[in-house]
């Protein structure tokens, strides 16, 4: 059976080989000027891919230094935001310690929280 098979099969292989000619392309026709552009075109091709990763790492190296500038401010107000308070403390420690002390001064004019304040950030400009 199997030779009989193979034996009968020569039709259909050489109806495939007709179908797979007739589906071939007749002609190729090359475009000499996209052709030429192409062989040409390597080193602008590289150019251009040079230029886009400078520019991509200038962005980035220009993304960095603003996120180490916004950094370096947070940092400062914190640092500002802990003295001012270790400064608070301090002064309300000395103004209990001279309520209770018996050779203190009595001080005339009272300071509030907010003019305390306002002195620290004047301060602060002016020391940091």
């Amino acid at each position: 059976m199997d030779t009989l098979n193979i034996l009968s099969a020569g039709p259909k292989i050489y109806a495939r080989k007709r179908k797979r000619k007739s589906q071939q392309v007749k002609e190729i026709v090359f475009d000499e000027q996209a052709r030429r552009e192409y062989l040409t075109g390597f080193h602008k091709r590289k150019l251009e891919q040079r230029k886009k990763a400078t520019e991509a790492a200038k962005l980035r190296a220009k993304k960095q230094k603003a996120e180490a500038k916004k950094a370096s401010r947070e940092n400062l107000r914190k640092q500002s935001k802990d003295r001012i308070a270790q400064i608070e403390t301090i002064l309300s420690k000395r103004k209990e310690e001279d309520k209770h002390d018996p050779r203190s001064v009595t001080v005339k004019q009272e300071f509030s929280g907010e003019q305390i304040k306002n002195e620290l950030s004047t301060m602060e400009k002016i020391f940091f």
